[in-house]
Parts: structure tokens; C-alpha cells; sequence
């Protein structure tokens, strides 16, 4: 513009007024643009040139570190505290935890309270697969079983969630529901807190 001071950066260049200048970058975006190119090329020569693993080299790595920390959780998950189960047991928040869960996850195959439709009768005194114990149903729960459809749970709820799962379910022994399934496996009294092994 026509009032604007003497400047030394400006340049022999004006349109409608305006005049532009050679004024010097911000010393910051410079510092920024330099460092950008310098990490770029160490980048370069580290991963084209030098001992940078490859891409399939880091997946590799941490698949293995993946697998590791999966492996103590599922060491861990399969770790069964009969004294601490009972307390749990004896709580009825635990059971109302469960219920909610298997609602969600079990019921479509072992029907309302687990009186069994595709999968078996839950509420009787038979059992396909376990002792009908809570240390002999856990494991089943974790592992499933291909044969029968029964999928693993291992990979799907965490430790709390078994747990109040089991608990929900062996809360239900003894109960009557209409229409409920035939019996199958081997029959068992119902479990409770405090009662001896079986075996």
C-alpha cells in the first residue's frame, strides 16, 4: 500500500496495492523442516541400507511378544480358587452377575436358566462333561468341546466373568422349569459350598 514504511525485504512486486516481501522464515518452522529431511534420511538408511528389520521381521516380533503376554493370561485363567469361588458364591451379586452374562452368551443354547434346548439340561442333577463341581465345570467352560458345540470361553470373557457364570449356573441345581430337557450323562448331587471332593 501507498502509506506503508520502507521495508528492505521488499521485493519489486505489487498488485493492487499490495507489496510483497522477502521476509525469513520462522526459525522454529526451519528447525522443523531440516530435522524432518535428517530423520527422513537416517530413516533411509537404517531401514533400506542398514540392519532395520523389515515389516514381516516386526510383525513376527510382536506376534511372539503378543503370544507370550496371551500365554501367562491364559496360565493365569486357568488357575482355580475352590475357597475363593465359594465366597463369591455365597454372594448374590455374583449371582445376579452371572445371570446377566449367560442371558447374553448361553441361553440361546441352553434356553431360559439353563433348562437346556441344543446344548444340555443345566438345572439337573446330570452332567455330560464334569463332576457338576465348580473345579470340574471351569475348565470345560475355558476349553469347550468341538464335538458337541460347546465353544471355548477362554478367549471371550475374562476371569470375573466365568466365574459368575458358574456360579449363576450351579445356583440353579435343583430348580423345575416346563418344558425343560431330558436328562444326560451322569447323574451327580447337587454341589455346595464346602462339600468334600468327589475324587
Amino acid at each position: 500500500m501507498s502509506d506503508n514504511k520502507n521495508n528492505d525485504n521488499e521485493m519489486d512486486h505489487e498488485y493492487d496495492g499490495i507489496k510483497e516481501c522477502d521476509n525469513p522464515l520462522p526459525r522454529w518452522w526451519l528447525i522443523t523442516f531440516y530435522g524432518a529431511i535428517l530423520f527422513g534420511l537416517g530413516y533411509f538408511f537404517y531401514y533400506q541400507i542398514g540392519n532395520g528389520p523389515t515389516l514381516a521381521e516386526e510383525f513376527k516380533e510382536n506376534q511372539v511378544a503378543h503370544s507370550k503376554v496371551r500365554d501367562n493370561y491364559l496360565e493365569k485363567l486357568k488357575e482355580f480358587d475352590l475357597a475363593g469361588f465359594e465366597e463369591l458364591y455365597k454372594n448374590p451379586a455374583t449371582i445376579q452377575y452371572g445371570e446377566s452374562i449367560f442371558v447374553t452368551n448361553c441361553q440361546a443354547c441352553h434356553a431360559e436358566g439353563g433348562k437346556g434346548d441344543i446344548g444340555p439340561n443345566l438345572v439337573d442333577d446330570y452332567w455330560l462333561f464334569s463332576l457338576g463341581t465348580p473345579e470340574s465345570i471351569y475348565p470345560f467352560l475355558l476349553s469347550g468341546s468341538q464335538g458337541t458345540g460347546m465353544p471355548s470361553w477362554s478367549d471371550k470373557m475374562e476371569k470375573d466373568e466365568l466365574l459368575a457364570v458358574l456360579a449363576y449356573v450351579l445356583s440353579q441345581q435343583g430348580k423345575t422349569y416346563e418344558g425343560a430337557k431330558e436328562a444326560e450323562g451322569n447323574q451327580w448331587s447337587a454341589w455346595y459350598p464346602g462339600m468334600p471332593p468327589r475324587f
